[in-house]
């Protein structure tokens, strides 16, 4: 269980951005349920996560690098943030529907 990783994107793979301790965009909308991909770009220079607790997901994201995160997610709405200390509300939200 938990995340897959790899480092290309794939068709259909949401995309978010890591910039100045802020999600871009701030929302994402997945096809469906079952296996979302997103490609996340941390454009930072200092590491962030790219975390979501209730789908027991969390990435490192060293500065200036790309991760393909795969994983399961029944419909709903989840909230994914950057885990390291000192970044504020550093959120955005993935929908997930049904």
């Amino acid at each position: 269980e938990g995340a897959g990783l790899g480092e290309f994107v794939g068709e259909g793979d949401l995309a978010g951005v890591a910039d100045d301790d802020e999600w871009v965009p701030a929302a994402l909308t997945a096809r469906g349920a079952g296996e979302v991909a997103v490609y996340v770009t941390n454009a930072d220079l200092r590491r962030h996560t790219f975390t979501i607790d209730e789908l027991d997901v969390s990435v490192e994201l060293p500065a200036d690098t790309s991760r393909r995160v795969t994983f399961d997610a029944p419909a709903g709405d989840y909230e994914f943030r950057s885990t390291v200390p000192g970044q504020g509300d550093m959120t955005a939200t993935l929908t997930v529907p049904g």
